[in-house]
This record gives structure tokens, C-alpha cells and sequence, in this order.
């Protein structure tokens, strides 16, 4: 199996978390998920909500991969393979 890298500039890489589990995922607003806008047949813009009405949605800003998932990560710093972060350190 191929497992993806994932692209991450350093200054995001929190060193004291020692585990994802840790990792607070803020939450955008749900008209993101709702609300999509467009031309209308006029070419006037228009923001229409493409799904049902009263529903919710979940919009996390982010997803945490697990490390055992994740081939390298690509920094400015080069590519780091998630067991050898300290090495930026």
C-alpha cells in the first residue's frame, strides 16, 4: 500500500503534542458546506444552499492522519518521514 505525504511548513508542527489525540480541530462555519455561490443564467451572482433544509453540517478546518499513514512530511526543511521529527528540532 502507498501511503500519501503530507505537505506542512514547520511552524505548524506542534513538538509538545505527543499525540494526535491532543490536537483541538476548529470547527469553520457549516454555510461553507451549505451555501455554494455562482452565476445564474443572467451572470448574476447567486448563493443558493444545496442541501436540505434544518440540516447540519460538520466542517473541520483539518483532518489529523495518523503517522503510520503518513510516507514522509514535506517542509521547507526537506522531507521528514513523521518517526525522525526531532531531527527539525
Amino acid at each position: 500500500m502507498v501511503y500519501p505525504y503530507i505537505a506542512a511548513p514547520t511552524s505548524t508542527i506542534d513538538f509538545d503534542c505527543s499525540s494526535g489525540k491532543e490536537i483541538i480541530i476548529e470547527e469553520r462555519n457549516q454555510d461553507e458546506v451549505h451555501l455554494q455561490t455562482g452565476p445564474d443564467e443572467n451572470n448574476v451572482l447567486r448563493t443558493i444552499r444545496v442541501t436540505s433544509p434544518h440540516s447540519n453540517a460538520l466542517n473541520p478546518a483539518f483532518d489529523i492522519t495518523p503517522a503510520k499513514f503518513i510516507t514522509g512530511i514535506i517542509t521547507e526543511k526537506g522531507i521528514i518521514s513523521p518517526n525522525k521529527l526531532d531531527s527539525l528540532l
